[in-house]
């Protein structure tokens, strides 16, 4: 309900971030296809938590 009103989304658009209203199902499959990314980056560049 929070995206459909104005205010919101001209608040988030401040940020530089964009509201996307999907399903949860999407909203999963995207976010598991975005950790197998990253952790293939982070893995390549030898990034290691200090």
């Amino acid at each position: 309900k929070a995206v459909q009103r104005e205010d919101f989304r001209a608040r988030i658009a401040q940020t530089g971030a964009d509201t996307i209203t999907e399903t949860p199902e999407y909203f999963g499959k995207m976010l598991k296809e975005k950790v197998v990314r990253w952790a293939k980056v982070v893995k390549s560049a030898g990034i290691r938590a200090e």
